[in-house]
């Protein structure tokens, strides 16, 4: 399990979404983890995936690379590469949980739960290149 080192690219197109996440769940559970955590991943995963169909490629089509490898028993790196527009998802705020909804700017959830259920997430440009990186583990303390 440990040696797991897979990769995927695709059309940066929200149709194409089932079958990235499906491509995902399989990498999660090749490397052993529970079905409930391979869960919260998709969801994570969902999250930097249509972030990056919605917004990295305004101009027109672009391709996503998502690259699986296991780092032990219930480890995992999950890294999404892209040449869209530069954007570093660690930037936005998190949101002020103790607002009313009602009261709430529209944006940023998302990416503030991507953080919740991931053990570590790290941005980098490279060149032309957006690099979006999950460590994950098991458990994430604190996960929703």
């Amino acid at each position: 399990m440990n040696n797991l080192s897979a990769q995927l690219v695709r059309p940066a197109k929200l149709s194409e979404l089932p079958a990235i996440l499906a491509w995902i769940a399989e990498c999660a559970d090749r490397q052993g983890f529970r079905t409930e955590r391979i869960r919260q991943i998709e969801v994570a995963a969902e999250e930097a995936l249509v972030n990056i169909m919605n917004y990295a490629y305004p101009a027109g089509d672009g391709s996503v690379e998502i690259r699986c490898t296991g780092t032990g028993p219930s480890s995992l790196i999950l890294e999404f590469v892209d040449t869209g527009r530069p954007f570093d998802v660690l930037s936005v705020p998190d949101p002020d949980l103790a607002i009313a909804l009602e009261d709430k700017e529209i944006g940023g959830l998302g990416v503030f739960l991507m953080k919740q259920l991931i053990n570590h997430v790290e941005y980098r440009r490279e060149g032309a290149a957006n690099r979006l990186t999950f460590i994950i583990g098991e458990t994430k303390h604190g996960a929703v």
